[in-house]
């Protein structure tokens, strides 16, 4: 028993030892941190810096952030849900969808940077949203059917090209969108080539009037926000050439082409028409 004794004796201070060993390393185990738990750097948030998690999700994707915030990214394990700052897991800001928030980050720094998250076709890439949802292309300015006289068309007439400035440039031939509106038209006015020609924009008003014209050229036709005056090149609205009311300039044109011609502004009847100028208030009758 005595030497039981002993052995018992020496043992206990090899057990004490041990289990203070066990101790020491579950301390060093509690202040060495899991990488897989503690996944973010102190900088994370912070957009100047190279761990910026917004470069992080533009270069690889959301798939990582997934297994943290949820598949629904509302918070997950981690507790913090991605739309407590952004308007969804591709990470823009609240709002994003409203064209006076994406839509002045593309007219300032062009669509290029769109297509890091949305492919370089723009149709999608790992975000899934393509921008041809909303928009005619990667221009990310303009609704379907844009193109058509209609829509664009309708949007100068009314709003003037300041706004085009953005995305087309000051001078009109590109800008950052990189389509001129040298293209189809013959300036930012946006009449197409060749309007300057009496087959062109005479023949326009002579089958639609000049009504048109005001909503670019101004109520009196002095040049509105087109800064382009009607009498430039006319005697006014009515598209005649300079000092037209003097018979040897209308009169001619009556003899030679006949004043039928002159109905299709002046009226069947003569009494004015859309213009609102009568041939009576100089003639006895149409007759020049």
């Amino acid at each position: 028993m005595p030497h039981v004794a002993r052995y018992a004796a020496i043992r206990r201070p090899a057990l004490m030892l041990a289990g203070l060993g066990l101790l020491a390393l579950a301390s060093c185990a509690e202040r060495v941190r899991d990488p897989e738990l503690d996944a973010h750097p102190e900088s994370w948030i912070e957009t100047a810096s190279l761990d910026f998690h917004g470069e992080y999700v533009k270069a690889r994707g959301l798939t990582s952030c997934a297994s943290c915030h949820g598949a629904d990214y509302l918070g997950g394990t981690s507790g913090i849900s991605c739309y407590q700052c952004h308007d969804g897991p591709g990470g823009h800001p609240v709002d994003w969808a409203l064209p006076a928030l994406h839509g002045a980050v593309v007219d300032t720094s062009g669509a290029a940077s769109c297509a890091a998250c949305h492919g370089a076709d723009y149709l999608g890439g790992w975000s899934g949203v393509s921008c041809y949802q909303c928009h005619d292309g990667p221009t990310g300015a303009h609704p379907d059917g844009w193109a058509e006289a209609d829509q664009h068309g309708a949007f100068v007439r009314d709003n003037s090209t300041a706004s085009c400035e953005l995305c087309h440039g000051a001078d009109y031939l590109g800008g950052t969108s990189g389509i001129s509106c040298y293209q189809c038209h013959d300036g930012p006015g946006g009449h197409p080539v060749g309007w300057e020609t009496q087959e062109q924009h005479g023949l326009a008003v002579v089958e639609i009037s000049a009504l048109g014209c005001r909503a670019c050229h101004g109520e009196d036709y002095r040049g509105g926000w087109s800064e382009v005056s009607c009498y430039a090149c006319h005697d006014g609205p009515g598209g005649h050439p300079v000092n037209w009311v003097r018979p040897g300039q209308h009169g001619n044109y009556a003899e030679l082409y006949g004043i039928e011609s002159c109905a299709a502004c002046h009226g069947e009847d003569y009494l004015g028409g859309w213009t609102g100028v009568s041939c009576y208030q100089c003639h006895d009758g149409p007759n020049p």
